[in-house]
């Protein structure tokens, strides 16, 4: 049998295995030479101001000296440029602004430590106070709102003292669920029920650090307003779902009795308020500067009993829309001012002469909505179109009785707000009005330090808030005044803004800087939309044109004598006014143009008839096809809102439709 010999081939020669070990580590430092230059070749062409995850990871490892500043101003220049991306300086709007993209940037940055921290806090907060509410920016609301909720319950919740992060973190949260619960009555969350569903939990950890905050009423606000907000945007709310016992299960999620994982409850159309509606319809009637005001804010008092309820999201919107128009009109503010006054008549008891109550105010209201009432009484005053409105505000509207407040209101008279004897108003709800009052007076004085023209004001403010600190006992209500200054470096909460100048008076289509005025714009269009395009010309407003006259009867044609004159008259005449003597042919030219002047006239006059019977009868036939469109609009109205419309309601409705229609094209309505 033969024998093959294979050959055996040493790629590494005859060299022993100490050599052999150094010749791979050779190789293995080359290869990765030329990995680590590829890299760099690669961050070389990326954009250097790019935001990514490794940028914050390099950022947090920095070390200190001049590696730590070259990521400092590198991360400065990605905050001015969401500066502009988020459209500080023209409100959110512009060919350059990309809301979603700078939030989502913000967010990132906000995970760096120290001054980028803060710089990108501050600027996500301005920009979610002053730009539009739109539903593209609904995933990345959700986003922040998951982020916000770690960030409290992870990091700043378990902090002995609060600190300034903490509070900007939340007024943050304030804004992100504000705009989110808009948007969910708007109808917006179709097919996020994941991002809804992972709220449940964080929620769950936010009740449980609720206690920790009871000793700050304003910041306890905005905790329990984000729980509230955060029922109704995940669908546990009954008063916004029709799913009762599928919303009990869901409860079980906050509470911690069990977890559950179920489909998002059906929703229903949105049932408003009517301190909502009333709210609204009033602040869209000082836009439109409409007549019809007056008769909304009756209504809007007689519905004060609404404001007691435990549900108290839909009545906050309400205060703050109609905080809104106060701003630039004082009848608004008046009725804002009497929503909180208690309603008293004399009792038969003439030797007693006791006031006897027959609807309850401010006493029977919650106290996160006389928060929201004292706050937005800060914000007229700061923002108010003139000083009459900002001066009623702060001290509230003359008294009509002698030697008593029952009439008294504005921000002065909660720092000395009594309950009535029989109200039952415990003593935890009665400092937190006065903290409230303190809480807000402090900020207005500081606010307005420095302001030459309303240094009246802010005296008025400042003599007030010393007296009562004076003979002030309780310590928790003291604590306001220490908190309003550290918040002072917080950004333009909903409540405040320094920066923003006071609108005018005759200007009343310039947007605010605040987060209330979208709310309202967003409001105004959720209720009132607009109509059909073929309805648009019929609703729309026409000025009050009078009947056409009736033709005058026919008088029957009184034929004249006509009389001329001889040819001695006309010599004498000629004479006396020292004139030639017509022609022949100027004779002549003179009668037909007389002859044509009288044909003219018949023509115009039978034309002016045939004219006139054909504008009575189109006027006719158009208020006919009127009629029945609005026949069609009330049908719909009732279908669409399950309630019945007043008829003020329905001719502002037209107002607001036309004007809201008078880009449109013109339709006819079949």
């Amino acid at each position: 049998m033969p024998i093959f010999k294979v050959p055996v081939v040493q790629s590494f020669g005859i060299v022993s295995q100490s050599h052999q070990i150094e010749l791979q580590n050779r190789l293995l430092q080359k290869v990765q030479e030329i990995e680590e230059s590829s890299k760099k070749k690669d961050s070389s062409q990326r954009n250097p101001i790019e935001i990514t995850e490794e940028f914050i990871q390099q950022f947090q490892n920095a070390k200190e000296g001049s590696e730590q500043i070259y990521y400092v101003d590198l991360a400065m220049k990605m905050l001015n440029r969401c500066k502009r991306r988020a459209g500080l300086s023209t409100l959110g709007v512009g060919e350059h602004v990309d809301l979603p993209l700078a939030w989502t940037e913000l967010l990132l940055l906000a995970l760096c430590r120290g001054r980028i921290q803060e710089e990108a806090l501050d600027i996500l907060a301005l920009s979610l106070d002053h730009a539009p509410i739109s539903p593209e920016q609904l995933l990345v609301l959700l986003c922040a709102a998951e982020t916000v909720l770690y960030w409290v319950c992870s990091s700043t919740a378990e902090k002995p003292f609060l600190g300034t992060d903490e509070i900007k973190i939340l007024k943050l949260g304030y804004f992100v669920f504000l705009r989110l619960l808009i948007l969910h009555l708007a109808g917006h969350q179709d097919g996020f029920q994941n991002n809804r569903h992972s709220l449940l939990n964080y929620l769950q950890a936010l009740a449980g650090c609720e206690a920790s905050y009871q000793h700050f009423p304003n910041i306890l606000f905005v905790v329990q307003f984000i729980l509230m907000t955060g029922k109704i945007i995940c669908g546990l709310d009954p008063v916004y779902t029709n799913q009762g016992g599928e919303t009990k299960l869901q409860e079980q999620c906050l509470t911690g009795s069990g977890s559950v994982n179920t489909r998002p409850p059906e929703q229903k159309k949105y049932e408003v308020s009517q301190i909502q509606w009333h709210s609204v319809l009033a602040w869209c009637c000082v836009q439109k500067n409409t007549v019809q005001l007056h008769d909304v804010l009756h209504h809007l008092l007689s519905q004060q009993d609404e404001l007691h309820q435990e549900n108290w999201i839909s009545s906050l919107l309400g205060l703050m829309v109609l905080g809104e128009a106060a701003k630039t009109n004082l009848p608004c503010l008046h009725a804002f001012l009497d929503l909180s006054l208690d309603v008293f008549e004399k009792s038969s008891d003439s030797s007693q002469h006791l006031h006897v109550p027959i609807r309850r105010g401010l006493s029977a209201w919650p106290w996160q909505l006389i928060y929201v009432y004292s706050t937005t009484l800060t914000e007229i005053c700061l923002n108010g179109c003139n000083s009459e409105i900002q001066k009623t505000a702060l001290v509230g509207k003359r008294p009509c009785t002698q030697k008593n407040d029952l009439n008294q209101s504005g921000l002065l008279w909660l720092l000395n707000w009594k309950s009535l004897p029989n109200s039952n108003v415990n003593e935890e709800k009665t400092w937190y009005i006065r903290y409230s009052a303190v809480y807000c007076l402090e900020l207005l004085c500081q606010r307005l330090q420095g302001d030459a023209t309303r240094e009246g004001l802010r005296n008025a403010a400042w003599k007030s808030l010393q007296s009562h600190l004076s003979k002030e006992k309780d310590c928790r209500v003291l604590e306001a005044t220490e908190l309003a200054k550290a918040e002072i470096s917080v950004p333009k909460t909903p409540f405040f803004n320094v920066n923003a100048k006071p609108p005018s008076s005759s200007d009343h289509s310039r947007p605010s800087q605040h987060v209330s005025w979208r709310v309202a714009d967003m409001l105004s269009r959720l209720f009132f939309p607009p109509a059909d395009p073929h309805l648009l010309v019929l609703i729309r407003p026409k000025k009050q044109m009078s009947p056409p006259r009736a033709p005058l009867p026919k008088q029957p044609a009184v034929k004249r004598k006509v009389t001329r004159l001889s040819l001695s008259q006309e010599i004498l005449l000629a004479e006396a006014t020292h004139e030639p003597l017509p022609t022949f042919n100027q004779k002549t030219e003179c009668d037909l143009m007389k002859m044509i002047n009288d044909q003219w006239k018949k023509e115009l006059h039978i034309t002016t008839e045939e004219e006139a019977l054909k504008e009575k009868e189109e006027l006719e036939e158009k208020q006919k096809n009127e009629e029945e469109c609005m026949k069609s609009i009330m049908r719909r109205r009732e279908e669409k809102l399950g309630k019945k419309t007043k008829p003020y309601e329905l001719h502002f409705e037209a107002v607001t439709a036309e004007n809201r229609g008078s880009d449109a094209h013109h339709v006819d309505c079949k």
